[in-house]
C-alpha cells in the first residue's frame, strides 16, 4: 500500500517547502523571530520552526529508538541553527526511510513513544503525520510574517510540479 518511493517523494517535496520557509525567515530580524504573538500554541517564528522539525525528530525516533524528545529550543534561536536542524532531520528520515523494507514501511508494529505507552504503530502514518504537521506551523509561520508586515512569497505549499527548483 505504501511504497519508499512515494514517501520519500511526498518527504522531499514537503522539505523543499520547509526550506522556502526558512529562507523567508531568514530575512526577519533576531526581535522578529523571537516576537511573541497572541493566539498561537508556540507563541513565535523560532518556536513554531523548532517544534516543527523538533516533532518530526521525536517521531523518527519513534520509528528507530531511542525516544528523542528534548526540548532544546534554545539551541536553534536562529535560523541557521534551524536549517541545520532540519537538514539533520531530514537525513534522518531519509536513512529510515532507506533502511525500511517495503512490507516493513505499512504494517504496524510495537513502538514506544515518550510516555513509555507501547502502541501498534505503522511506520508510514508516522511519516505522512511529520509532514501534514508540518504544514499546521508553516502556515502559522506564514500568519505570523503577514501580522508583521512581512508577508511570506507564494509557493511555500506542496509542490504539485514535476521537479522542484
Amino acid at each position: 500500500m505504501y511504497t519508499r518511493e512515494a514517501l520519500m517523494d511526498v518527504h522531499e517535496r514537503c522539505y523543499w517547502s520547509l526550506r522556502r520557509v526558512l529562507a523567508h525567515c531568514a530575512d526577519l530580524t533576531e526581535e522578529e523571530l523571537h516576537r511573541a504573538h497572541e493566539g498561537f500554541g508556540y507563541p513565535s517564528v523560532q518556536l513554531q520552526l523548532h517544534h516543527v522539525i523538533g516533532a518530526q525528530r521525536y517521531w523518527l525516533s519513534v520509528i528507530e529508538g531511542p525516544i528523542n524528545a528534548e526540548d532544546d529550543a534554545d539551541e536553534f534561536a536562529d535560523v541557521a541553527a534551524l536549517r541545520a536542524f532540519a537538514a539533520e532531520v531530514h537525513a534522518s528520515a531519509v536513512a529510515i526511510l532507506e533502511a525500511l523494507d517495503e512490507a516493513a514501511i505499512g504494517t504496524p508494529r510495537a513502538m514506544q513513544t515518550w510516555s513509555g505507552d507501547t502502541h501498534e504503530l505503522v511506520p508510514a502514518h508516522i511519516m505522512l503525520r511529520t509532514l501534514t504537521h508540518q504544514f499546521q506551523h508553516v502556515g502559522q509561520v506564514t500568519a505570523m510574517c503577514r501580522l508583521m508586515g512581512k508577508p511570506a512569497p507564494p509557493r511555500l505549499d506542496f509542490p504539485l510540479g514535476l521537479t522542484l527548483d
